[in-house]
């Protein structure tokens, strides 16, 4: 039995794909020109990465079990169109 419901689980899947994206975009910006960034910047963006790790793992923990809820027959949006905006990585399907 599930701890939350199938339609709050895709809601919660698109939420944090969507936050994702937008770290992902917040690393990348700051990845950009490494040397200008001091200690403390530097261990933000190390922070930032570890976050991102987390968050798409489990993003890609949540995968099997939305895909159980479609398997059902439960009439939702599938998990590659709640996670447009932020796709994960092959290695953590």
């Amino acid at each position: 039995m599930r701890n939350i419901s199938e339609k709050d689980l895709g809601l919660f899947i698109n939420l944090l794909s969507n936050k994702l994206a937008q770290l992902q975009q917040e690393y990348d910006a700051a990845e950009k020109n490494p040397e200008k960034l001091d200690d403390s910047e530097l261990d933000d963006l190390y922070q930032l990465q570890e976050l991102i790790d987390q968050y798409t793992f489990t993003l890609g923990n949540l995968r099997p079990e939305y895909q159980a809820c479609l398997a059902e027959g439960f009439l939702l949006p599938s998990f590659e169109e709640l996670t447009r905006n932020f796709s994960l990585p092959e290695q953590a399907v």
